[in-house]
């Protein structure tokens, strides 16, 4: 039964993530989708939204902040 209960937990945490991926504003979510969830490195997350890849790293910095916030309740 402990195995069944942590898939549940562990699926719950999922479905919170994505949610909380989906309500980040377009621009930020385009850089978290095509990195952590398409797997694409820098260089061609920056060739897919035509920035460079130093902005494409601001903006996942910046996303990972945003997610951090929104699924633990505290803002920095």
């Amino acid at each position: 039964m402990g195995d069944l209960a942590e898939g549940t937990a562990a699926h719950a945490e999922e479905d919170a993530a994505l949610a909380a991926v989906a309500r980040l504003p377009e621009i930020y979510r385009q850089a978290v989708v095509l990195r952590f969830m398409q797997g694409l490195a820098y260089r061609e997350v920056a060739d897919v939204l035509d920035i460079p890849p130093g902005t494409v790293r601001s903006r996942l910095a910046k996303a990972l902040e945003l997610l951090r916030a929104d699924l633990t309740g505290k803002e920095d």
